[in-house]
């Protein structure tokens, strides 16, 4: 235990040290950072969604049963319909196009970061039991 008769020991520094340190821990507890990264969607999650945006992305080329009706249940009115839209939302479909393909990449950084983070922590407690 301190004794309270040492001169060595500056009490109201030491008061500011806790302080400091409380006001930071509650900071970073108040920014959902706790020492524990947050539980967050994996890549092969994403990876998946991205597949479905895909599969959404490409062009229409079969016309919904669900519009099947008159004047939509002729084939000729079908085709001309399908090409009105396709030609409308091309310019949409390029960019849906290049933003899967923007997250993919980012999807494949993330796992090489999160990879190499693992590797680093490892590496740390390799170091930290060796001393």
């Amino acid at each position: 235990m301190i004794e309270p008769n040492n001169p060595s020991i500056d009490v109201d520094a030491l008061m500011q040290r806790v302080r400091t340190e409380v006001a930071r821990r509650k900071a970073n507890a108040s920014n959902g950072y706790a020492g524990d990264p947050v539980p967050t969607m994996s890549t092969y999650e994403i990876e998946g969604h991205l597949d479905s945006a895909s599969r959404y992305a490409e062009v229409r080329k079969v016309w919904s049963s669900k519009v099947r009706v008159f004047p939509f249940s002729l084939p000729i009115v079908q085709r001309v319909a399908l090409r009105i839209i396709a030609l409308l939302q091309a310019d949409q479909r390029t960019v849906n196009d290049e933003l899967i393909a923007a997250l993919r990449e980012t999807t494949i950084l993330n796992r090489r970061l999160a990879n190499a983070v693992a590797r680093l922590e490892e590496r740390l407690f390799e170091l930290e039991r060796e001393r």
